[in-house]
């Protein structure tokens, strides 16, 4: 029908959702955010190959005293139930669980942005790690783990959504005479 028309599709089961997940850690990268708060990435893989990525934020010279133990005992935790054998620095520590299997509990949380092609507000979903254990271990996800949009955040997206569709609902009938070819 539309011969020229490329699209590309993207499978939804790439991507781990909220729940308990058994994963392998696949490779890591040391990142810093542009605010420049350094942070781990952590790759991790189901058996169906499906992936997620951890951030576990590190500290820096405007991180409080109680952030940087909280911060650091998450880490810490979540190393050492995914089987971490050395501690002596972040990347010695990471590489000691690649390739191991262990549990994780990823809960959704809801966001509006705008979206950058188009400016439209628009909901965008990103999966937390809350905690893990290793294999065996009971682990349990609760839907009142995930936060939706609620109270004044959805009521922001909505106040942005409905001035977005208002200041350009004029130039809808612009693509009447356009040159598409269909």
């Amino acid at each position: 029908m539309f011969p020229n028309l490329k699209t590309a599709t993207v499978s939804s089961n790439t991507m781990l959702g909220a729940g308990v997940h058994t994963v392998k850690a696949k490779s890591f990268e040391e990142k810093t955010t542009t605010k420049g708060l350094p942070y781990v990435e952590i790759i991790c893989e189901d058996s169906t190959g499906a992936k997620t990525y951890l951030k576990f934020n590190g500290v820096d010279s405007n991180t409080s005293e109680a952030a940087a133990r909280v911060r650091t005992e998450i880490f810490k935790k979540f190393l050492t139930t995914a089987g971490a054998t050395t501690f002596n620095t972040v990347p010695t520590s990471v590489s000691s669980i690649l390739n191991k299997t262990f549990q994780i509990v990823l809960a959704e949380r809801e966001y509006w942005m705008n979206d950058k092609d188009t400016g439209t507000p628009t909901v965008r979903k990103a999966f937390d790690y809350k905690t893990s254990a290793p294999v065996g271990n009971p682990l349990t996800f609760n839907e009142s783990m995930n936060k939706p949009l609620v109270g004044q955040e959805l009521i922001g997206f909505q106040e942005a959504h409905n001035a977005h569709m208002l200041a350009n609902s004029g130039s809808q009938g612009s693509t009447a005479n356009s040159d598409l070819p269909f």
